[in-house]
């Protein structure tokens, strides 16, 4: 009994280690998901997450014709895609058409933030909130709202429950330097010192340290690799060794790690040719 005993477990004990080892042993991969309906091909689109509906949103976006742009108003729940808000080109009950835009999800209002981008007729300087059925105007721009961009970055800061803004481009020339703050109610001037004026830039909130961290972009002329914080006062530089100077670099907080993780990107200034990247980085605050 005793020795059949010693042999069946031994066996369960090699078919577990076996099984684990080939589960371990599979590549991670992409999943391509297919729906009968989803939104126009596109470039310079913007999507987050919605917590509290479960559902990534994306809006806008840009033709490859270089002069079409977005403003219908998707919904992806890890199986289909819905239309949840039709494109409304006049900009009464959405944002009008656009791409290069910014959105972030304000967790503590359930609702998605979107600011600025560029479309028919030139830039945009309008505030507009998603709160998972239609879209509000909330800051119609001009006055007490930052000036008219794209490619610029945000991040929502959930610790002070305020919407970081900084940079972006005009189309033309070495972009923005601001920082600006949106509570809800109204958009707050916060610093112009800091960061140099660039567009395409990343930026991401760490939850753990409560900063808003900003990684590289372009001025125009110059692909730019700095790595910059915001605590809800002052922009720190962190002089650190990283990732190569690029633009266009997306970046994510990992919650499960706690750090923010960095892919991809380009060092290609002004059209001419450069490097395309497919490196992963991760930044922890400290090294």
């Amino acid at each position: 009994m005793t020795r059949k005993t010693y042999i069946t477990v031994g066996i369960v004990g090699l078919l577990t280690t076996n099984l684990l080892s080939a589960v371990m042993a599979q590549p991670y991969h992409w999943i391509q998901h297919f729906s009968s309906v989803m939104p126009p091909p596109a470039s310079g689109p913007s999507m987050v997450y919605d917590q509290a509906r479960q559902v990534s949103v994306l809006f806008g976006g840009a033709a490859g014709d270089g002069f079409t742009t977005f403003g219908d108003t998707w919904g992806w729940d890890g199986t289909t895609w819905t239309l949840l808000q039709p494109a409304d080109p006049q900009g009464s009950t959405a944002p009008k058409p656009r791409a290069s835009h910014a959105m972030v999800y304000d967790d503590n209002r359930a609702v998605i933030v979107l600011f600025a981008g560029a479309g028919v007729g030139g830039h945009f300087t309008d505030t507009w909130e998603w709160d998972g059925s239609s879209w509000k105007m909330v800051h119609p721009g001009g006055a007490g709202a930052p000036p008219a961009r794209d490619q610029h970055a945000m991040a929502y800061d959930s610790f002070r429950q305020r919407t970081v803004l900084f940079g972006g481009g005009t189309g033309g020339g070495p972009g923005l330097g601001d920082t600006w703050e949106w509570d809800g109610n109204q958009w707050l001037q916060r610093s112009s010192v800091g960061p140099v004026a660039r567009s395409m830039h990343s930026m991401a909130y760490d939850p753990v340290r409560q900063t808003s961290v900003l990684f590289g972009g372009t001025t125009g002329s110059q692909i730019l690799g700095d790595t910059w914080e915001w605590d809800g006062t002052a922009w720190n530089e962190r002089q650190v060794t990283g990732p190569s100077n690029r633009r266009g670099a997306p970046m994510a907080f990992d919650t499960v790690r706690q750090t923010i993780v960095l892919f991809g990107g380009n060092d290609i200034p002004g059209g001419n040719f450069g490097t395309m990247f497919n490196d992963t980085w991760d930044w922890n605050g400290t090294t």
